[in-house]
């Protein structure tokens, strides 16, 4: 459907050619409508769709009145990949299915548990020296393996890891931090996909149910400033990872930026 662009109430050309008081041929009509509207509520034309959801959704065509033959071949290229869209979720969920009855009559190869394919996720990663394998265990340890760790990678769907981020948000942490332990999880999917593990991930959230990249503490940042004596425990220190004591002494004692050292 295309429209005029909506200002305060919504009025389709189908809504005012049916209102009793006109007269005249439909196509006068329509262009009595398309010349009022045009008036009322500005030139630009709107399409309006029905998105892979079943949600209906309207945007801009970027066309004024008097293009409609672009815009509606415009809303014809967006239905044309809704439906491909709609088509490729059939054709996934089919082979989900037929996947599922293989595991079924098949124990041996039945989808791994989170916390199954995890062990040797990480493993790799400390393998292959990622920097952050060790935050990863942490959050994996606290947060992720304690809620979904015993389902299997096929099993967690899109709400859980709503209601998983949901109930992180709830308690105590930090924006960023639950940020962070959802950025794990996705990654975990992210690499199973490409391991053959799973077709797709649940970890399409979009940005509005994640919490901002904020600190806990918005004051706290300004005021986190090492001392000279800090620097150099930070420097020193045996406990710290040699390639963080590194990193402390390029930003401590170099003063270069974190891009900069991480270069």
């Amino acid at each position: 459907m295309i429209e005029t662009v909506e200002i305060k109430k919504a009025a389709t050309l189908d809504d005012y050619c049916a209102f009793p008081s006109l007269s005249g041929s439909v196509q006068s009509l329509r262009d009595e409508a398309q010349s009022l509207l045009a008036r009322l509520r500005g030139r630009k034309l709107w399409i309006k769709f029905k998105d892979a959801s079943g949600t209906w959704r309207y945007s801009s065509s970027g066309y004024e009145v008097g293009q409609e033959g672009l815009a509606r071949a415009l809303l014809d290229e967006v239905e044309a990949e809704v439906r491909e869209r709609l088509a490729e979720r059939k054709a996934r969920d089919a082979a989900d299915r037929a996947d599922a009855a293989v595991r079924a009559a098949d124990p041996e190869t039945a989808c791994p548990t989170l916390a199954e394919y995890v062990k040797g996720w990480l493993a790799e990663r400390e393998q292959r020296g990622v920097r952050t394998w060790r935050d990863d265990r942490g959050r994996l340890r606290k947060h992720i393996l304690p809620a979904l760790g015993s389902r299997r990678l096929d099993d967690i769907k899109v709400r859980d890891v709503r209601e998983f981020v949901a109930a992180l948000r709830n308690g105590d942490l930090a924006p960023k931090t639950v940020r962070h332990i959802y950025n794990t999880l996705r990654g975990i999917f992210r690499d199973a996909i490409e391991d053959e593990i799973v077709r797709s991930t649940p970890c399409v959230l979009r940005k509005r149910t994640l919490p901002p990249l904020v600190d806990k503490d918005p004051t706290w940042r300004p005021t986190a400033v090492y001392s000279r004596a800090e620097i150099e425990q930070l420097i020193s220190d045996v406990r710290v990872p040699e390639d963080r004591r590194v990193v402390c002494a390029l930003l401590g004692v170099g003063g270069l930026r974190t891009g900069e050292a991480a270069g």
